[in-house]
């Protein structure tokens, strides 16, 4: 049986056709179908055990399907192009086992709200973007002193 699929670098740019039986993988754990050419989140509800979800450099716009994966682990959806901070954390909610999100290089997570706003939403998150979320929080929590006290000098944290 079926428990993990590599599709990456395939050019892929559907992978359920609309009308068609669909790509049917129920023990499927992990998916990687990065660089692609997807830009919708193929509907996934046909593999209800999926922990990791690899999307990384394709060109998503559109998430909403991951809302029916809650028990995805590890979500990479990094260098797309989802447009914004509310799309995304709506899509994510779901996901409540979430440990690992990576969504670097996509116009939404340039909200001055995103660490602090997935941290809020997925509290079992322990990485976002490559750096534990303890590292990111501190970053974040230092760039809103900063700006809110621009005379003073904050040393990183280590």
């Amino acid at each position: 049986l079926l428990v993990s699929l590599n599709a990456s670098d395939n050019a892929i740019r559907i992978l359920c056709p609309p009308g068609g039986g669909g790509f049917r993988a129920p023990l499927l754990r992990s998916l990687n179908l990065a660089r692609n050419r997807l830009s919708t989140v193929p509907s996934l509800h046909h593999m209800p055990h999926l922990e990791e979800l690899v999307l990384a450099e394709n060109n998503i716009t559109s998430v909403a399907p991951l809302r029916a994966l809650p028990l995805l682990k590890h979500l990479d959806l990094s260098f797309n192009q989802v447009p914004d901070l509310p799309l995304l954390a709506h899509a994510v909610e779901g996901c409540m086992s979430l440990e690992v999100l990576h969504m670097n290089d996509n116009p939404g997570v340039r909200h001055p709200a995103y660490v602090t706003t997935f941290v809020a939403l997925l509290p079992q998150l322990t990485e976002l973007d490559n750096e534990p979320v303890h590292v990111r929080l501190s970053a974040t929590t230092r760039e809103i002193l900063v700006s809110k006290t621009p005379d003073l000098a904050i040393p990183a944290m280590k």
